[in-house]
């Protein structure tokens, strides 16, 4: 970090990065996305409500789920895809700073379901006999990636800040950081 996020960390009293070496703990972060052994799948990576829509069919059968704006989309760590859509849970494009409670793993449960639903669809029920398929394996996941998905958020902002590029403030992704 440079002398002014350093300032900023002293402005804005972000007690998580006086107390915490930023390097030592992505190292652990490294070392713990290895041990979950989360599959490489496609992934979409900007699951987001303005991103999928729902079609109505005039024929009286069911509804049809279209997803959209594929430009992040590449091979990547399944927790991490599935871990995106809670990171932009309940916020808008706009509002980056909004807090919200963590869903309780019964939310999250339902989610997971409907992926293990269709991926049985798609791959047969061999896709269940995989226990790194199972429901707790899949939670572990995405809390995982959750966690990652609010750091890489924040840190991107950061370092775009640091750049010049004025994607994000970095006043307000620090503040982010200070709640998550």
């Amino acid at each position: 970090m440079n002398g002014d996020t350093k300032k900023l960390i002293d402005e804005l009293n972000c007690e998580t990065f006086k107390k915490h070496d930023l390097k030592t703990e992505l190292e652990w972060l490294k070392k713990t996305v290895v041990a979950i052994n989360s599959p490489i799948v496609f992934c979409h990576n900007d699951f987001r409500g303005s991103n999928i829509m729902v079609t109505k069919n005039n024929n009286n059968s069911n509804d049809e789920i279209v997803l959209c704006d594929f430009e992040y989309s590449c091979y990547g760590y399944r927790g991490f895809d599935l871990g995106t859509i809670l990171v932009e849970w309940g916020r808008s494009m706009n509002d980056m700073t909004k807090l919200h409670d963590f869903l309780e793993d019964s939310a999250i449960e339902s989610l997971l379901q409907h992926y293990i639903d269709e991926s049985v669809r798609i791959f047969g029920q061999k896709y269940l006999e995989n226990k790194n398929n199972s429901m707790d394996q899949l939670l572990r996941e995405v809390k995982l990636f959750v966690l990652i998905g609010n750091i890489f958020f924040i840190l991107f902002g950061i370092q775009n800040d640091d750049n010049n590029e004025q994607i994000m403030d970095k006043k307000v992704m620090m503040i982010s950081f200070k709640y998550q």
